[in-house]
């Protein structure tokens, strides 16, 4: 099976915006750890 070119670049397209949201959420999700680790000492 075979995509039309339309239809392959939509589904690059869309690889490509979930590729960054997916860059953005292990960002946030590293700051997050940071500062629980950050904070559980200042609490400990």
């Amino acid at each position: 099976m075979s995509l039309a070119p339309t239809d392959l670049a939509a589904a690059q397209a869309e690889v490509r915006q979930l590729r960054r949201q997916l860059a953005i959420a292990e960002q946030e999700r590293d700051i997050l750890k940071k500062a629980v680790s950050i904070f559980s000492r200042l609490e400990g």
